[in-house]
C-alpha cells in the first residue's frame, strides 16, 4: 500500500510538471518556432522566433528551449558536446525538481511546433527583451500564446557587448537596444511580420531597455514592461518627450517603505511618472515577486520556492498576467474592441482572483489614432 501511495505521489509530480503552465485555452493560430542562426558577426548571433502557423509541424519539447540556450553564443559546439551539455541540463533541473518531475517536463510538448508552414498572411510583430543574462526562451509560454492569437514574437539572449555579462550601468543599456532594433529589422524582411504595427516587450532589464529603444523607434505602437528596473539613475536618462507610445507596466507586490529605505532606492524620480507623453497603465499582481514574470521560472523553480503565495496561485496569477498583456497589444496594435472592453473592467469581471490584481491607468486606455 505505501509503494502505491508512493508511485501515485511521484505519478502526480511528474504530471504536474508537464501540465501546460497557461490554463486559457490557445488562439486560433498554431503556431510555428524557429531558431534563426545569423551570419557570423551579425548581432545577435541567434534569434528565436515564434509565429502564427496554417497547421502544426512537428512536436516540440520544453528540452528542445533549453537547447537553444546552448547554441546562443556558440555555434560551433560539436554535437557529442551539446549531448554532454544537455545531459547537464537535465542532471540540474533533476536535483531542482526531482528526477521524475525533470523529466516529465523535459519531455513536455508545448504549444509551439517546429517545421510549421507560416499562416500566410503578415502579422503584428513583438520584439522581447530578456532580462539580464536571461535566454532568449525565458518566457516561452508567454510568446507562444502571443503567437497564437496573431503576432510575430523574436527574441534573442539578454547579454552585453559581444556576449559579455551584462554592466548594469547605461553603457550595459546600449547592447540590447542594439539587439532590439536589430531584430525589427529582421522583421522588416519576414514577409509573414508587419513591422508596422510594432510593439516592444520586457522583463526586468529588457522591460527597460525596451523604452530607451522605443524613444529610438517612433513605429513603436506599444509597450509592456514586465516588472522591468526602475533604477532613477538609468530611468532619468530617458528622454519622455520621445516616449509616446501606450505602456503597460506589470509590477510585483509593491515594496514597503522600510524596504525601500534599506535598498536607498531614490523616490524623488519615477519614470511612470514623468512619463506624461505616454497613456501609462499600471497593472500591480500581488501574488508575484521579480523573478516570477517569466515561464521559465515557474517551470522550473520547485514548490518550496515559493512562499507567502503557493506555486499554484502565482500560476494562476501569471495566466492572468498573460490575458492582459495580449489584450492590451489586441487593443493598441489591432483595435480590438473587445479587447478595449476587458481593459475596461476590473479585473475581478475578467476572472481575477479577487484582490489579487489592481489596475491603475493614467490616461486614456484607447489605443492612439
Amino acid at each position: 500500500m505505501r509503494h502505491l501511495v508512493l508511485c501515485l505521489a511521484l505519478s502526480s509530480l511528474a504530471a504536474h510538471g508537464a501540465e501546460p503552465l497557461l490554463a486559457h485555452p490557445p488562439g486560433p493560430y498554431p503556431v510555428g518556432f524557429r531558431v534563426i542562426q545569423q551570419a557570423q558577426g551579425r548581432q545577435p548571433a541567434q534569434v528565436l522566433q515564434w509565429y502564427p502557423a496554417g497547421a502544426p509541424g512537428s512536436t516540440l519539447r520544453y528540452a528542445d528551449y533549453l537547447a537553444t540556450r546552448l547554441t546562443a553564443l556558440r555555434q560551433d559546439r560539436s554535437p557529442d558536446e551539446l549531448q554532454a551539455l544537455r545531459g547537464q541540463q537535465a542532471s540540474r533541473l533533476g536535483q531542482r525538481l526531482g528526477s521524475a518531475t525533470a523529466q516529465a517536463l523535459l519531455e513536455a510538448p508545448m504549444r509551439a511546433t517546429l517545421h510549421a508552414a507560416p499562416a500566410g498572411a503578415a502579422f503584428p510583430v513583438i520584439v522581447y527583451a530578456p532580462g539580464v543574462g536571461g535566454p532568449a526562451d525565458e518566457n516561452a509560454e508567454l510568446l507562444e500564446d502571443l503567437a497564437s492569437h496573431g503576432y510575430v514574437v523574436l527574441s534573442s539572449i539578454g547579454m552585453g557587448a559581444d556576449g559579455k555579462d551584462v554592466e548594469e550601468s547605461l553603457a550595459g543599456v546600449e547592447p540590447q537596444v542594439a539587439d532590439i532594433r536589430a531584430l525589427i529589422r529582421l522583421a522588416e524582411s519576414d514577409p509573414q511580420a508587419d513591422a508596422r504595427r510594432l510593439a516592444l516587450l520586457g522583463w526586468s532589464w529588457g522591460g527597460m531597455t525596451q523604452l530607451f529603444a522605443a524613444t529610438q523607434e517612433a513605429r513603436v505602437q506599444a509597450l509592456v514592461s514586465l516588472d522591468g528596473t526602475r533604477e532613477p539613475e538609468l530611468t532619468r536618462q530617458i528622454d519622455v518627450t520621445r516616449l509616446i507610445a501606450p505602456w503597460l507596466y506589470v509590477s510585483r507586490t509593491p515594496d514597503t517603505i522600510s524596504e525601500i529605505n534599506r535598498r536607498g532606492i531614490d523616490t524623488r524620480f519615477s519614470l511612470l511618472n514623468e512619463a506624461r507623453h505616454s497613456p501609462v497603465t499600471q497593472l500591480i499582481v500581488y501574488p508575484m515577486r521579480h523573478e516570477d514574470f517569466v515561464s521559465r521560472r515557474l517551470r522550473e523553480a520547485p514548490p518550496t520556492a515559493y512562499d507567502e503565495y503557493s506555486q499554484a496561485e502565482v500560476r494562476q496569477a501569471f495566466g492572468m498576467v498573460a490575458l492582459y498583456v495580449r489584450h492590451f497589444l489586441d487593443a493598441h496594435l489591432k483595435q480590438a474592441p473587445e479587447s478595449r472592453a476587458f481593459l475596461a473592467r476590473k479585473p475581478v469581471e475578467n476572472g481575477a482572483v479577487p484582490h489579487t490584481l489592481r489596475l491603475d491607468a493614467s490616461g486614456s486606455l484607447a489605443p492612439r489614432p
